[in-house]
């Protein structure tokens, strides 16, 4: 159970952050802004990897 509210968590982050880009990237698209994007989604998918293996070892 802890796994899914994990990653629940992790998707509500992920989803957030990446509206939030999209509509940022729209407004204003340049060099600054892309590098942020690609920053912030190799982040969150460590995160999100990292959140996965931690939801599995404490389960298990």
């Amino acid at each position: 159970m802890k796994i899914f509210r994990g990653i629940l968590i992790d998707l509500v982050i992920l989803v957030g952050v990446l509206s939030g880009m999209i509509t940022f990237s729209l407004n204003k698209i340049d060099i600054l802004g892309t590098i942020l994007i690609i920053t912030a989604s190799l982040l969150i998918f460590a995160l999100f990897i990292y959140g996965l293996k931690d939801g599995y070892n404490r389960s298990g």
